[in-house]
């Protein structure tokens, strides 16, 4: 075995056992926003429930959910506070933020913009969190 081998063996072994746990266990003095590329919410809504670092988050923001106007989604303590309003059929577009319900009171000026098609696209959404846009 060369060094180089060993080297590689020894960092795979080492990112199987990463957690993340400082991802899991959000201090209360720390909002914590996770950024996700859902590439379809309607499909990987359970693994979004079920993934404690989406859970213990304060603020989630999921990019390419496909989700059109008049579908809603439940994440249990959460609230939607902000999406773009994507209209017809599901494309590859569309973005949703979702907060706790402990830290949505101090959500205010919510902004919510899409412009463009399918070759030419813009989405903007944002909100202020402690007079502070996010």
């Amino acid at each position: 075995m060369t060094i180089q081998s060993s080297f590689k063996s020894a960092l795979s072994l080492k990112l199987s056992f990463l957690q993340y746990q400082f991802l899991r266990i959000v201090p209360e003095n720390v909002i914590q926003i996770t950024l996700h590329n859902t590439q379809s919410i309607r499909k990987h809504i359970t693994t979004i429930v079920s993934d404690q670092v989406f859970m213990n988050s304060n603020i989630v923001t999921l990019q390419e959910c496909w989700a059109v106007d008049n579908e809603s989604y439940n994440i249990p303590d959460f609230e939607e506070i902000s999406r773009n309003r994507l209209m017809g059929r599901p494309q590859a577009f569309g973005t949703i933020n979702f907060c706790k319900l402990t830290v949505e009171p101090r959500i205010t000026d919510r902004i919510e913009i899409e412009n463009g098609n399918s070759n030419n696209h813009v989405e903007i959404i944002g909100f202020k969190l402690d007079n502070r846009l996010l």
